[in-house]
């Protein structure tokens, strides 16, 4: 599994303490694992001698790897383990399965690695545990920015993409509710409710939810369509006109020859920039903007089919 991890140079043997039984206490003693951690050829480990004067070798990695690199060994350690289990022959009772089911769940372990330590462990995923198909896995993180990567990265073939967030004070005895989010097409159903429902009808969270599901599919349609967009430090500043040039300015072909963005759906996402696109445009009276939401609502249904068809 450390092959996964090239940059971390690091080679791991285990030695196993044997072990006894004490019949006088009825105790088992030793059994132990003693990892021996090796950087660029290097034992990272420091030899001492004991009160008999005996030498004995203590493992010091703990003490000079960097969080990166423990991560890595520890989920290498962990990876390694859970394919091991996967070979003890498995023998169902009556009533269960002929193969148990396999859930691998994963909740925020690669935030002490860097990005060029965490494309690994998808590739490693995708290799060790996804292949064979036997595994259900669940990766769970707070970091919008690596969510988004991830869902950028391994494609949108057999992965499903949940945001969940809290609604405070929503659930039972006031407790925190869960809300969950699935892309666009999510977004844009808040927008319709917004419009819909007359006891609570709020055109600037209308508009705003139809704004974000538009920028959410555009920059999800440049993704599939491998169309580039301008490196920024900050990407919350990446807008709708930033997706939408890439789209139009070097247009793609799928089957039948026709233009990922038609021109009359280019035409109206343009006239739009001005009101919904716009952030900082919601404080129109409220006839006007609600007519540029539902234009904004029908145009993001029809960037959601397309990317049904580049799916």
């Amino acid at each position: 599994m450390l092959r996964y991890f090239e940059n971390v140079r690091l080679t791991l043997t285990l030695d196993f303490e044997n072990l006894t039984f004490d019949r006088e206490k009825g105790t088992f003693n030793g059994g132990r694992l003693h990892p021996s951690v090796s950087y660029c050829g290097r034992p990272l480990t420091h030899d001492t001698l004991n009160e008999r004067g005996e030498n004995q070798t203590f493992a010091i990695h703990h003490e000079i790897l960097n969080e990166a690199r423990l991560t890595a060994l520890a989920l290498a350690l962990f990876f390694a383990a859970v394919r091991l289990q996967d070979e003890i022959p498995y023998t169902g009772g009556n009533g269960e399965p002929e193969n148990p089911a396999r859930l691998l769940v994963l909740d925020d372990v690669l935030i002490g690695l860097d990005y060029d330590h965490r494309i690994p462990v998808l590739e490693l995923l995708r290799k060790e545990f996804l292949r064979s198909k036997r595994y259900q896995l669940v990766l769970l993180t707070h970091n919008r920015d690596w969510f988004d990567f991830c869902r950028l990265k391994v494609g949108t073939r057999g992965w499903n993409f949940i945001e969940i967030c809290a609604q405070r004070e929503g659930g039972p005895q006031q407790s925190d509710w869960p809300v969950r989010k699935e892309g666009s097409s999510d977004l844009l159903e808040r927008a319709k409710d917004f419009l819909a429902d007359p006891a609570r009808k709020e055109i600037p969270a209308a508009a705003n939810y139809a704004r974000t599901s538009i920028e959410w599919a555009l920059k999800e349609l440049c993704a599939r369509l491998h169309r580039p967009v301008p490196f920024t430090l900050e990407p919350h500043r990446l807008n709708t006109e930033v997706f939408l040039t890439a789209l139009t300015r070097h247009p793609g072909r799928k089957k039948g020859g026709k233009k990922a963005i038609r021109k009359e759906l280019q035409t109206e996402l343009e006239a739009l920039r001005k009101t919904v696109l716009n952030a900082y445009s919601h404080w129109h009276p409220t006839t006007a903007v609600e007519a540029e939401v539902t234009r904004a609502i029908a145009a993001a249904e029809k960037i959601a089919a397309l990317l049904q068809e580049h799916k």
